[in-house]
């Protein structure tokens, strides 16, 4: 009698754990459903190729969900497996690279030359003509030739291993060698000449929002990174990404689409930025929108669909403000 008393609890204790699990998974399905829906919505909207997400936990560095407007079903390899250069969104990972050996201060002042400079040949060009900004200021206005001339402050080898130390792959980005080379350094500091997908940037910007266990850069300099990114979003470039109540923090990029071996007026869009709120729930979040064709602003687009799809998360009670 008293084992079959035993057998009964433990049956209807197995039987409530699978219950609560099985209503956990539906609720994450429900979600994704929504997410889904918001960008394929967005994906309507601006025409876009495609559009994806990553959403990933800063603190366990579990991925939450992964959404393709184009798959019903996405799993991380499909998102792993589409690499780009992923433009202006790797400037802060730059940034941390320089501030966490001692190479400069937030508040140094830096000379951006009114918005052009020379690199042998080659002319850098800033979208916001400048002739001086502060350390911050170069990630908040997403300045080319002020993250280029941080970026010169590493010796090719420190560059190299820490985008490496980052999650890059090594195939993906230049060797220590071919950064030796002036023209190479300062492309790759903003983006261009080497090669990402959008799980390893998200995997990079976590670190800004959750730094306490990382062995890639000390807690001081992601502080240092996540305050400029949370003035990007409060007071910078992307503004488009704030949604009221939260506390959010990221970086844009975009990069030219090259065919037939030229650039094409055809552009990848990225938004990664970090979203926390009053109840200490933090999220890394990166969207990457391929070929918008109705867009006026190709590097504002994906950071617009960022905000839609925080602000559905948002209203349908993900985050608290």
């Amino acid at each position: 009698m008293e084992k079959l008393i035993i057998t009964l609890i433990l049956g209807l204790i197995f039987s409530n754990c699978a219950s609560v699990s099985n209503e956990k998974s539906i609720a994450k399905d429900d979600i994704q459903l929504q997410l889904k829906q918001v960008l394929s919505n967005a994906q309507q909207e601006i025409q876009a190729k495609q559009i994806m997400v990553v959403i990933m936990n800063s603190k366990t560095g579990e991925i939450v969900y992964q959404i393709d407007s184009n798959h019903e079903d996405a799993s991380i390899n499909d998102i792993s497996n589409f690499v780009y250069q992923p433009g202006g969104i790797i400037k802060p990972i730059t940034l941390a690279l320089v501030l966490d050996k001692n190479l400069v201060k937030i508040d140094d002042k830096i000379n951006v030359h009114n918005g052009y400079y020379n690199i042998g040949n080659k002319v850098i060009l800033d979208k916001k003509k400048f002739g001086t900004l502060s350390v911050e200021d170069i990630i908040i206005q997403s300045s080319n030739i002020g993250i280029i001339k941080l970026a010169q402050k590493l010796d090719a080898v420190e560059f190299h291993d820490g985008l490496l130390k980052f999650g890059f792959s090594e195939k993906l980005i230049p060797s220590s060698k071919k950064l030796n080379s002036e023209i190479f350094k300062a492309t790759t500091s903003y983006g261009y000449g080497m090669k990402s997908n959008l799980v390893q940037l998200v995997k990079a910007y976590s670190l800004f929002n959750d730094a306490k266990h990382s062995v890639v850069i000390t807690n001081d300099t992601a502080e240092k990174i996540q305050k400029i990114l949370i003035k990007t979003v409060n007071k910078g470039i992307a503004k488009n990404a704030y949604v009221d109540g939260l506390t959010i923090g990221g970086e844009l990029g975009s990069s030219h689409i090259i065919e037939n071996g030229h650039y094409a007026k055809k552009y990848n869009s990225t938004f990664i930025g970090f979203v926390n709120d009053s109840m200490n729930i933090k999220y890394t979040i990166g969207v990457l929108v391929r070929e918008a064709k109705h867009t006026n602003s190709p590097s504002q687009v994906a950071t617009l669909v960022f905000n839609k799809l925080v602000t559905n998360m948002l209203k349908n009670g993900h985050f608290k403000n």
